[in-house]
């Protein structure tokens, strides 16, 4: 689904030609369905490989359980960010 949304969101800029405020606020929206959608599947439980994990304990002198935690957390931190840098450089390039 979200493949066809950013399909879609290709599309009519395509068709546009041009930043305006509907396609601001259509890539506002895919960036936070996409973002909200990966800490979703992020955050499940058992999402990482339990043998990654015991191999990542390996280099990093930290519980399992917090270095994954660590892991998860700084992803979802780094998405978020990139979403917002996405959606403040959309809003710039419209001239809002």
């Amino acid at each position: 689904m979200i493949v066809v949304i950013g399909i879609v969101l290709a599309l009519y800029k395509l068709i546009q030609g041009r930043w305006t405020k509907k396609v601001v606020v259509f890539q506002t929206l895919y960036e936070l369905i996409t973002t909200a959608s990966f800490i979703i599947i992020i955050t499940r439980p058992n999402f990482i490989e339990p043998k990654f994990t015991k191999h990542l304990v390996t280099f990093v002198d930290m519980q399992e359980e917090r270095s994954v935690f660590l892991m998860i957390l700084a992803t979802v931190v780094i998405s978020i960010i990139t979403a917002a840098f996405s959606i403040k450089d959309a809003i710039s390039r419209s001239k809002m």
